[in-house]
């Protein structure tokens, strides 16, 4: 029984590759420059209340070097220690695999697979039914059926995740080569 299972996993785990998620965007505690201990402190409050308010997202902007990338870093290490985080891209200006505005819904997705299991069976069913074009349509056809279907699919409380849904975004303005990717990125 268990050689099947075995079986069942790495077929689905193959299938999830297919969506070529950008494994270098993801956090990664060990790797990543996170705020110095003790300071940010407020600001990394204030980002724990947004968290269990009402309000969907929270913008933290500033000028280049003002330590926005290690305050996301911080963030995504906490939620990470509290099983919250769902997924992140940290976006890079000098990396092809995570400055690319069509590998960040597809690693998201990939990410949400990998943590929610109903999440994951409805992804790959999305990716199973694909036609050729498939995640090469753009990004709002990949936000439709990569994200918000599956979602919107998942039924009674036994299959929501728990909330809050914390997603970290980091350094979007290094994604893509034009202000036009990058809006159209935003609209998601």
């Amino acid at each position: 029984m268990e050689c099947c299972y075995q079986d069942r996993e790495t077929h689905r785990t193959s299938v999830l590759k297919e969506l070529h998620p950008a494994m270098k965007a993801y956090h990664s505690i060990e790797d990543s420059e996170t705020c110095i201990e003790g300071t940010r402190q407020e600001l990394l409050e204030q980002v724990k209340c947004w968290a269990s308010s009402d309000s969907k997202l929270f913008w933290l902007h500033g000028f280049a070097g003002s330590g926005k990338s290690a305050v996301a870093n911080s963030v995504a290490g906490i939620f990470h220690a509290q099983k919250l985080l769902l997924g992140c891209f940290f976006c890079q200006r000098d990396d092809p695999e995570c400055c690319d505005p069509l590998r960040l819904i597809p690693t998201l997705a990939y990410q949400l697979s990998l943590w929610h299991g109903v999440y994951r069976t409805k992804v790959l069913s999305a990716l199973q039914a694909r036609d050729e074009m498939g995640l090469a349509k753009g990004l709002k056809w990949q936000f439709n059926q990569l994200i918000m279907d599956p979602l919107m699919s998942l039924g009674g409380p036994t299959e929501l995740p728990p909330k809050p849904l914390i997603i970290v975004v980091d350094a979007l303005d290094e994604c893509g080569d034009s202000v036009e990717s990058r809006a159209e990125l935003i609209q998601f």
